[in-house]
């Protein structure tokens, strides 16, 4: 029979009082699906949790394994001591939930990594139940202790299901759990048509970058140079520095294209690094950067490009600008300084050679 102040005193941790309720026969210890036994988890009274899993009547996976599970969530770390020195009980249930609790508490550090350690320390848990799970949400949270913990575990393979762990890991960004996934041997940096290389340039992450392009198996230019474009699109100017240096990325064909971006989206720093490049020339398609500058009113960049003395003087259509007369004044007086500073012949121009109206 199911006994309300059994479960309480089990609650409040009652030694004396849970000892002699035991001892009747009218008492179901397990009633309620061993709610007395996860009422005494919840409170980390372990040596109640003790006594009653030293009853037989007692079930130590009530719930199909609750009781491990609880004590994980709370980080009870006596009561899963106790729980795990049980032979019955089973700290798989319900897809291994105990350890991919312990993966992804909000506790302390400390207890979090200390409810790892226990239940890795069991030889009957699987690490890598439910598809690597415990990999991939330690990987997801960003809890770079847990993780550096699981690789270290034989059983944790961060390759499996296509690395699948090293993929969420990139969408949720932790640079240092990247760096962790890369160094280990198992993980292909490749996956995803190179996708690493094309996030770590999107973060502006230098040392991701940096070390995925000393890996011969990347490729920096896959998907139509899309780690570059990223990287310009984000001014992420260092990161554009270390992607142009490697002579896999042909700015032949794609610097113009970076350029326009770049001066598209007023990215001034990645500018000035792709400018620096001598396969780099500004003046070409027609001063294509230039016009995408004018037509975004991105003034320094505009400035800059008119100091580099391949980009010609040829006019511009008016509909590049939306801003009217005062806008027109301000480039022109921009373009202006530009050409003085350059020293041409040409010093000075009026706002109807620049623009056809």
């Amino acid at each position: 029979m199911y006994s309300d102040a059994f479960t309480q005193a089990c609650m409040n941790g009652l030694g004396v009082e849970v000892s002699i309720m035991l001892c009747n026969p009218e008492i179901d210890p397990n009633g309620n699906q061993g709610i007395a036994l996860i009422r005494a988890i919840e409170k980390g009274h372990a040596a109640i949790v003790k006594m009653l899993l030293a009853d037989p009547r007692v079930d130590p996976n009530a719930r199909d394994g609750e009781p491990l599970i609880v004590a994980t969530r709370r980080g009870q770390l006596e009561c899963m001591d106790v729980l795990l020195a049980d032979p019955l009980v089973d700290p798989n249930l319900q897809d291994g939930e105990a350890l991919f609790v312990a993966c992804h508490l909000y506790h302390s550090a400390h207890v979090r990594i200390a409810c790892v350690n226990r239940l890795l320390a069991d030889p009957r848990v699987d690490p890598a139940l439910f598809h690597q799970r415990a990999l991939r949400i330690a990987a997801w949270h960003g809890l770079s202790d847990v993780v550096e913990r699981l690789l270290a575990d034989p059983r944790v393979d961060p390759s499996a299901f296509a690395c699948d762990a090293f993929a969420s890991m990139l969408r949720a960004w932790d640079e240092r759990i990247v760096l962790m996934l890369l160094a280990d041997p198992r993980v292909d940096p490749t996956v995803e048509n190179n996708y690493a290389i094309f996030r770590a340039a999107e973060r502006g992450s230098v040392a991701v970058v940096s070390h995925l392009l000393a890996d011969p198996r990347v490729n920096p230019v896959a998907d139509g140079n899309r780690a570059l474009m990223a990287a310009v699109r984000d001014n992420r100017h260092e990161v554009v520095t270390l992607l142009i240096a490697d002579p896999r990325v042909d700015l032949t064909q794609y610097g113009l294209t970076a350029l326009r971006v770049a001066a598209l989206e007023g990215c001034m720093e990645t500018v000035e690094v792709l400018l620096a490049d001598p396969r780099i020339d500004a003046s070409a398609d027609e001063n294509i950067a230039l016009t995408y500058a004018v037509a975004n009113e991105r003034t320094d960049v505009i400035e800059r490009l008119l100091c580099e003395h391949s980009v010609l003087l040829k006019p511009l259509p008016a509909e590049v600008l939306d801003g009217g007369v005062d806008t027109r004044r301000l480039i022109e007086g921009l373009m202006n300084r530009a050409w003085k500073r350059r020293g041409d012949a040409v010093v000075a121009w009026s706002l109807a050679n620049v623009y056809d109206e």
